[in-house]
């Protein structure tokens, strides 16, 4: 894996519907990147959730890390998908990103919908992610999870988001141009 290109807090707004989804968002850091990600007497990590507000962000504790027997040490963040990828940014311009890992709750309901666009079931041959994770249509708690390089998965995440809302636009407009059909025939029928 190659070095990522760090974009930080010039990196720009997300798409309005990327940015109305909640998401998880685990970073892999060098273990030994971690004190300059945290900085002195905590002023660094601290510096980012103050300029990132809308994100929860953790940081493993020593004893979570493993004493050593670890490479890397995982950094977590929760929020709107705009604000988290904004922070990871942040993260990665302190202390490079090695692996982003992405996850996203979904409704069941809109499993169908997701599923039904070519475009994000192939997605993963237009973007150069490790892992894309699409959920069953019979799942309960149905998640989609991309792995990879951080811009990568942001990358595949807004591509999917914007499918994912063309599709529903497009389901609405069909449904609405069936009622307006069938209005009419009754009204004919008359």
């Amino acid at each position: 894996m190659g070095q990522t290109e760090s974009r930080g807090a010039g990196w720009g707004q997300a798409p309005p519907v990327v940015a109305a989804k909640a998401v998880k968002l685990d970073l892999d850091l060098e273990r030994g990147k971690m004190g300059k990600l945290i900085g002195p007497g905590g002023k660094t990590i601290q510096g980012i959730q103050q300029r990132v507000l809308g994100v929860q962000l953790r940081t493993p504790n020593k004893d979570e890390t493993g004493n050593g027997d670890y490479k890397f040490v995982p950094v977590t963040i929760i929020g709107r998908s705009d604000e988290a990828f904004k922070a990871a940014f942040l993260v990665n311009d302190v202390s490079p990103v090695c692996l982003a890992v992405l996850t996203a709750q979904m409704k069941p309901a809109d499993t169908p919908l997701l599923l039904s666009s070519e475009r994000i079931v192939n997605l993963q041959k237009e973007v150069n992610v490790d892992t894309l994770r699409l959920p069953k249509k019979h799942d309960k708690l149905p998640k989609v999870v991309i792995e990879g390089f951080l811009e990568d998965v942001v990358k595949a995440y807004t591509l999917m988001s914007g499918e994912f809302e063309r599709a529903a636009q497009e389901a609405h407009h069909e449904r609405e141009s069936s009622k307006l059909k069938a209005l009419s025939q009754a009204h004919h029928e008359r």
